[in-house]
């Protein structure tokens, strides 16, 4: 521990495969600088990490201690893929009234007969066009209650749906299809991260991280309970 943040989560902790990444809590008011060096402070730890280290600081919420993706508030990332010779620190904060976090606007759109805005699938029109093709290609909207795409440094995708998955298998199809999508919509992409949300709460479904420069993917699901490396060809194509 440092004194300006605290670990709070090793998401992924792989030596073996030179794999990292981590979640830190950084104390409110700290200039973007400052938490440029909790991270940098943190990356000199995990030199032991050949591959991929992935350092994300969240601001300290003592009113509301939850600390993922996909909630609002301030956080910055600190991405070294070492592979490719990439390193690079960003902010990645969101606030809470933005259409991304009403989640139920999609559904009450089409109740109503209105056109649902491009803000409430992603920030840019790449990101955009692939979460209105995963929100079209659920014919009934049986499953996808919120698609939405954030891209900065990775790709992220936050799927909420209307309802739980019976098996790991239904899951690990799920967002294999999504990948293929994904793929196929952003080409170029990366890294790209696909999280599954339970209706408009914060409880992970499933989540997978791919990199395109590494030979491993992570994934874990409720089911299963456990983050997994697996190859990246188990992933390829949507129909297995």
């Amino acid at each position: 521990m440092s004194p300006n943040y605290q670990i709070w989560e090793y998401v992924v902790n792989d030596k073996q495969k030179g794999i990292a990444n981590v979640s830190i809590i950084v104390p409110p008011g700290l200039s973007e600088k400052e938490v440029e060096k909790a991270c940098e402070h943190m990356e000199t730890c995990l030199q032991e990490y050949r591959n991929f280290v992935l350092i994300t600081a969240f601001e300290q919420n003592i009113e509301r201690p939850v600390y993922t993706y996909g909630m609002p508030g301030n956080r910055w990332q600190l991405l070294h893929n070492k592979n490719k010779g990439i390193r690079k620190f960003e902010p990645i904060s969101f606030i809470a009234d933005e259409p991304r976090y009403q989640h139920f606007l999609g559904r009450d759109c089409l109740q109503n007969g209105l056109d649902i805005p491009d803000d409430w699938f992603g920030n840019t029109p790449q990101g955009i066009a692939i979460a209105r093709a995963i929100w079209k290609a659920d014919v009934g909207h049986e499953w996808v209650l919120h698609p939405y795409a954030f891209e900065g440094t990775i790709l992220s995708l936050e799927i909420h749906l209307t309802k739980r998955m019976a098996k790991s298998d239904q899951y690990r199809q799920h967002i294999r299809k999504l990948l293929t999508l994904t793929r196929q919509k952003a080409p170029d992409a990366q890294n790209i991260w696909i999280y599954l949300y339970f209706r408009d709460t914060i409880d992970i479904l499933a989540h997978f991280n791919w990199s395109k420069q590494l030979p491993y993917v992570e994934y874990k699901d409720e089911i299963k309970g456990e983050s997994r490396i697996e190859k990246p060809d188990d992933w390829e194509g949507g129909n297995h």
